[in-house]
């Protein structure tokens, strides 16, 4: 059996704790938003402990694809549909699902979609969220 990495071990601890709930709370408007990947980066740095310049947006989209597919999954959604669900923010998609210009960085759009899905999740069902701070977006 392959060991975990240090850096997987400390991101499984942090997320059973909790604090993987600011992202949840910045979707649902729970926090001041200025300007959606600079804002996010900040919330990854604050949640993970780490200094904002380390934070790239692949590490932001990581987190964000696996909450996401854990949500759909949670409510009975196939691999299938997560790869439908996924994909719909292609630039192909732009029209059908109301992406504004300013979007249509496909970066910004996917991670658009994903805050989109969590601002509606009912995550209180299965993990406790913190409380907001201030703290959290003044984090460097």
């Amino acid at each position: 059996m392959i060991e975990k990495s240090e850096e997987v071990k400390k991101r499984v601890e942090i997320e059973n704790v909790g604090r993987i709930g600011h992202f949840y709370l910045y979707a649902k408007g729970h926090y001041k938003k200025t300007d959606l990947i600079p804002d996010i980066k900040k919330i990854y740095a604050y949640v993970y402990d780490i200094p904002e310049d380390m934070v790239n947006i692949h590490n932001v989209i990581e987190v964000l694809t696996r909450r996401v597919w854990i949500e759909l999954h949670r409510v009975g959604n196939s691999e299938h549909e997560f790869i439908e669900w996924s994909t719909g923010c292609l630039e192909k998609n732009w029209g059908r699902f109301g992406y504004y210009e300013q979007d249509k960085d496909p970066i910004k759009a996917y991670v658009h979609r994903c805050m989109s899905y969590l601002s509606v999740s009912k995550v209180r069902d299965v993990m406790t969220l913190p409380e907001p701070s201030d703290e959290v977006l003044l984090h460097n």
